[in-house]
C-alpha cells in the first residue's frame, strides 16, 4: 500500500523539548501550584511555543502524573501526593540499582571522573546538595553514569517515567524543611567513595538509605489500593488500544509502518487522537518514531526482550519488598491461588495466569504507581510470549510459584531475587547466569 509521509514527530526533539522542561520545572518549583488549571493560549504565550507543542508537552507530562487532562474541562496541575512520590523514589532506586548491577565491572576511569567531578561541584556541604536535591542534579550527575553504561533503554523508559514525579516530591520536602540535606550529603560521599572502590554493592545499600532520607519525617504508608474511580474514555485511550490489539493479535506485524491517513479511516477519528495515539504507543514500547518518519510498529528482538523483562522484573522485585514487609501469610495465599490456576485451568495460557498474579503482587503491596507501570510494560511483554510453548511453561511457573511461597515464608529475599531473575530474565537470555543482584536486604 502506498505510504504517505506523516509529521515531524513532535515529542522527538526542537521546540517541544524547551517547552516540556520549562513546564516541568515551573511545576516542580511550585509556580504553576496544585489544582492550577493549564490554559493553551496562556502557555504558548509564556513559552513563546505553538498550541500543537505545548499539547504534546501536556500528554507527556500526564504520563508522569504531573498533569491531569479532564475531558471538557482542562488540563490541570494534580495534587502533590507523598505517597505516590515514595513509590516513585522506590522504583528510581529499583532502576537504578538495576543499572549499577549491569555496570558493574565496566566502569572505565571517564565513568568515575564523572562522579568525582559530582562529588566536588556538588558534595561540598549540606548547602551544596541541597541545591543539587532542589534543581534534580541529585539524580542526573549521580546516578545517570550507570543508566549510560548499562546500555538498557528499558531502564532509561521506566527512570524517565518516575524522575519527573520524584524531582516534585524532593523539592517540596527539601524547601518545607521535611528532608535532611546533611544526611544525605554524608550517604552520597559514601557512596561515590564505594563506587571508586569498586564496591558497587555496598553503593547500592547507600542508595536506598539515602531514599529513605529523602523524606525525612515522613512516614508513607504501605496502603492498599483504593477502589479505582470512575473516569472518561478519551478518543486517544480507545484509539491507542485498537490498535495495541492489533499489534498483539498480529494484524499489524513489526516494522509495519502506521500512516496516520489510513488509521483515521481505519478508526474513524481525525488526525489529533490518532497522533496522541501513537505518542501514547510509543511511550509504551509498541511503536517507533523518528523525526520526519513514520510511525512504526516496533521491532522484534532478543535484545529488546531481555531489556524489557529486566525492566519488569524491578517492579516485581519493589513490589515483593513491600509486600514481604506486610501479611505474609496473606501473600502465600494470593499465591497458592494462582498456582492452583496453573493445574485446575489447562486450557488458560501460563501467560495469561502469570498476568494475573502480578496484577495481585502489585495490588497486594498496596502501590497503586506500581500497578499503573507495570500496566505500560504488560503489552510488550504479553507480545513477547504468545507463542510461549506451554508445555515447557507451566511445569516451571509451577516450580517457581512452589518456591517464592517458600521464600515469602522464610522471608528469604536472596531467595526471591534468585527467583525473580528466573521468571524474568533466565528463560528469555539464553546463556544468562546468576550473579545475584545488589538489592539490599529487607527490613522488618
Amino acid at each position: 500500500m502506498p505510504i504517505p509521509k506523516t509529521p515531524a514527530n513532535l515529542r522527538a526533539s526542537g521546540p517541544r523539548g524547551t517547552a516540556y522542561d520549562q513546564i516541568l520545572d515551573a511545576i516542580v518549583r511550585g509556580d504553576l501550584a496544585p489544582g492550577e488549571r493549564l490554559y493553551d493560549e496562556d502557555l504558548e504565550a509564556r513559552f513563546g511555543t505553538t498550541r500543537s507543542t505545548i499539547r504534546a508537552a501536556l500528554a507527556e507530562l500526564e504520563t508522569q502524573w504531573l498533569v491531569r487532562i479532564v475531558p471538557r474541562k482542562g488540563t490541570f496541575v494534580t495534587d502533590l501526593d507523598l505517597n505516590r512520590g515514595y513509590q516513585a523514589a522506590e522504583v528510581l532506586a529499583g532502576v537504578t540499582t538495576r543499572a549499577m548491577h549491569d555496570s558493574a565491572g565496566r566502569l572505565e576511569p571517564q565513568h568515575l571522573s564523572r562522579l568525582a567531578d559530582y562529588r566536588d561541584r556538588w558534595l561540598r556541604d549540606a548547602g551544596t546538595v541541597r541545591e543539587a536535591m532542589v534543581t534534580a542534579e541529585g539524580h542526573h550527575g549521580l546516578y545517570d553514569v550507570f543508566f549510560d553504561v548499562s546500555g538498557n533503554p528499558e531502564l532509561v523508559r521506566v527512570r524517565d517515567w518516575v524522575l519527573p514525579y520524584v524531582k516534585r516530591v524532593r523539592s517540596h520536602l527539601v524547601q518545607e524543611g521535611s528532608s535532611d540535606p546533611a544526611s544525605v550529603l554524608t550517604m552520597q560521599r559514601d557512596f561515590v567513595a564505594s563506587v571508586t572502590r569498586g564496591d558497587v554493592g555496598e553503593a547500592a545499600s547507600h542508595l536506598w538509605e539515602s531514599t529513605g532520607m529523602l523524606f525525612g519525617e515522613f512516614s508513607p504508608g504501605l496502603l492498599r489500593l483504593d477502589p479505582p474511580k470512575p473516569g472518561v474514555t478519551l478518543t486517544r485511550d480507545i484509539a491507542a488500544d485498537t490498535i495495541e490489539r492489533a499489534i498483539l493479535d498480529g494484524t499489524l506485524l513489526p516494522d509495519e509502518p502506521l500512516p496516520e491517513v489510513e488509521l483515521m479511516a481505519w478508526l474513524g477519528v481525525s488526525h489529533t487522537p490518532v497522533r496522541q495515539a501513537l505518542d501514547e504507543l510509543a511511550n509504551r514500547g509498541l511503536v517507533e518514531q523518528q523525526l520526519n518518519k513514520s510511525a512504526r510498529v516496533a521491532r522484534l528482538n532478543p535484545e529488546t526482550i531481555r531489556d524489557t523483562f529486566a525492566a519488569y522484573g524491578v517492579l516485581i522485585r519493589v513490589a515483593y519488598r513491600r509486600a514481604m514487609q506486610l501479611d505474609r501469610d496473606e501473600l502465600r495465599a494470593v499465591l497458592r491461588h494462582h498456582q492452583d490456576r496453573y493445574r485446575s485451568e489447562p486450557q488458560t495460557p501460563v501467560h495469561q495466569i502469570n498476568v494475573g498474579l502480578n496484577v495481585a503482587l502489585f495490588e497486594f503491596s498496596g502501590a497503586q504507581l506500581l500497578l499503573e507501570l507495570s500496566e505500560r510494560l504488560a503489552s510488550r511483554l504479553t507480545w513477547y510470549v504468545i507463542g510461549e510453548d506451554d508445555a515447557v511453561a507451566r511445569p516451571r511457573a509451577l516450580r517457581l510459584s512452589a518456591e517464592t511461597q517458600a521464600a515469602v515464608a522464610a522471608n528469604d529475599w536472596p531467595a526471591m531475587n534468585r527467583i525473580i531473575w528466573e521468571r524474568f530474565e533466565k528463560a528469555y537470555w539464553p546463556g544468562s547466569v546468576y550473579e545475584g543482584t545488589f538489592w539490599p536486604a529487607l527490613t522488618t
